[in-house]
């Protein structure tokens, strides 16, 4: 077990050397620690690294709290951002652990400045008569069981609301604002304790979040903060409500808006991000990209054998996963495939746009507008004619991944300057709403060009999944869901999908999603906190979040016995 202070400019406060102290045997043990800046572009996160703690740990916890160093001109902290804390993941490399902590909100100044942390590390090895701890996993509103690590004696179970739950709350200072909260569960996670406490233990939790996370504080009610609490305790058990208060979605709205070229402006540029690379088989051998531009068909028959070129699928597009702007290409009649720049032989668009079409027999063909197919020659993929009688040869009939052809796209959003793409464009197909900094896990789109049309240019975005059938649809500056494709918005997304290249120089200003029939409109999201009194905000405010936590309290005789011996031995 470790312990120690962290000052906000990284410096060890107190010894230099902290203490390893094992009541049971052992005795104190010099253990140096240290904090330090490792992850690039995120002043608010540290690293913890615990030196010579490794060698009997399979896991490590960290607890931590936040602690105020003041000065003249900032005595007190303005607000949660400036003293939000969370726990990181632990992790072991060689004989050292590394833990991360969040500090502070990213947009806080004075967290960089003011806001340091007390920490209390635990390895897996601490006897249990100290106490029982253990770190808890959320999946959603469940405790996922695989990750979640516990002292023996100790379970946790998800205790939340058997049905969502409406209520209000008010936010802000001086013109406050109402916050209408729909379907939001409530609850917990239960910890049961296996012989109970002889008392009522002392529960000390602290949230844990990924070093992905961001904690976040745009205004006075707009944050995304981590909360923790104990609801309640007894010798049995204790409820932990821990969760992201997160209202990011308060007054946000997806809009049509006057192409900004000012670029510094973030809320019109959107970046693609490929859901989920996989593997695509004729006859049972894989596509792979050849050094000399081509693609070919090379054995690869078994089934836990992984090809090592990988391929997205945009709707339209079958596009190299490690380099998304490059685009499987049919050429020619019965010419061989290859790879070229996706967009870039305008008047031969139609030899890059495939489908994957299921026959009479279930088998799948990948096929280009004028149904020709691909079909093997040897290890050669080549381009058949229209129609051609090769198609149904189940040596040319095709297998892919799951998922590949209905994952699509994410659209990540941009929400600060740094462009850290960490919320998405999101349909929600049971409101028929646009989440414009969603969650990126929920983010599908597929593109959809007119069949009729070999050359169309006028993309259509479709949202991702099986048997969704919903369109990003405009009506005058608003953007919402149809799920009539007459209606879907006609977009210029050119930009985003042909010029993949600018993001290795880090610039973003041009990926812009334009209107077909006005070039000077783009898809923005915009926020009106502040203009309304009142707002309706759908699903979860305070979403479920890992937690990590200690309970100490007399268990049984002998842990009080043992106590009383060093007690006795302290005072000797």
């Amino acid at each position: 077990m470790i312990s120690g202070v962290v000052h906000p400019d990284g410096q060890i406060l107190f010894p230099i050397l902290s203490h390893l102290y094992d009541r049971y045997g052992i005795g104190y043990q010099d253990v140096r620690y240290q904090a330090v800046d490792e992850e690039e572009g995120k002043p608010n996160i540290v690293t913890l690294i615990l030196k010579d703690i490794s060698e009997n740990n399979d896991h490590v916890l960290l607890l931590t709290a936040p602690m105020w160093l003041p000065s003249s001109n900032a005595r007190f902290p303005d607000n949660a951002g400036d003293i939000a804390t969370a726990s990181g993941p632990c992790l072991k490399e060689e004989n050292i652990w590394k833990c991360s902590v969040h500090v502070g909100a990213v947009e806080s100044v004075a967290a960089q400045k003011h806001l340091g942390f007390s920490f209390l590390a635990i390895g897996d090895q601490v006897n249990a008569e100290f106490g029982l701890s253990g770190s808890v996993t959320m999946n959603s509103y469940n405790v996922d069981e695989i990750k979640t690590v516990l002292s023996k004696g100790v379970t946790a179970v998800a205790s939340f609301s058997s049905s969502p739950k409406d209520f209000s709350f008010y936010a802000g200072e001086g013109d406050v604002a109402k916050f209408n909260i729909k379907n939001q569960q409530t609850g917990g996670v239960l910890l049961k304790f296996d012989p109970p406490f002889k008392d009522v233990p002392s529960i000390i939790v602290s949230p844990r979040l990924s070093k992905e996370a961001t904690l976040s504080r745009y205004s006075l009610d707009v944050v995304q903060i981590p909360h923790v609490v104990v609801e309640h305790v007894t010798e049995s058990e204790a409820l932990v409500v821990a969760g992201l208060l997160n209202t990011i979605s308060a007054g946000l709205s997806a809009v049509v808006k006057n192409c900004n070229t000012d670029r510094t402006s973030v809320q019109q540029t959107f970046y693609p991000r490929f859901n989920k690379p996989g593997w695509i088989k004729i006859g049972g051998h894989c596509l792979e990209s050849t050094s000399d531009g081509y693609v070919d068909a090379v054995a690869c028959n078994t089934d836990n054998e992984e090809p090592s070129s990988k391929w997205v699928f945009d709707g339209q597009r079958i596009r190299n996963a490690d380099d998304t702007s490059m685009c499987i290409w049919g050429r020619g009649h019965n010419m061989r495939i290859s790879l070229h720049e996706c967009g870039s032989d305008v008047s031969r668009l139609d030899d890059e746009r495939f489908e994957f079409n299921v026959g009479e027999g279930g088998h799948i063909t990948l096929d280009t507008l004028y149904n020709r197919c691909l079909y093997r020659d040897g290890k050669q993929v080549k381009l058949s004619g229209a129609n051609d009688s090769k198609c149904n040869n189940a040596i040319n009939h095709v297998t892919f991944a799951e998922g590949l052809t209905t994952a699509g796209f994410q659209l990540a959003s941009s929400n600060d300057d740094d462009h850290n793409f960490n919320k998405c464009f999101s349909g929600k197909t049971e409101t028929k709403k646009i989440d414009p900094l969603g969650n990126c896990e929920s983010s599908s789109w597929l593109l959809h060009l007119s069949a009729d049309n070999p050359n169309d240019t006028s993309y259509a975005l479709k949202v991702g999944g099986i048997d969704n059938d919903m369109w990003l649809a405009r009506n005058g500056n608003d953007l919402y869901l149809t799920d009539s494709d007459d209606s879907a918005a006609q977009l210029d997304i050119d930009a985003v999908f042909f010029d993949t290249t600018l993001a290795e120089t880090g610039d973003y200003s041009d990926y812009r999603i334009k209107f077909n029939d006005d070039t000077t409109k783009c898809v923005a999201w915009t926020r009106s906190i502040g203009d309304e009194a009142e707002y309706d905000v759908e699903g979860s405010v305070f979403e479920p979040i890992g937690f990590n936590f200690i309970a100490i309290a007399p268990m049984d005789d002998s842990t009080s016995a043992s106590n009383d011996i060093l007690r006795n031995n302290a005072r000797a």
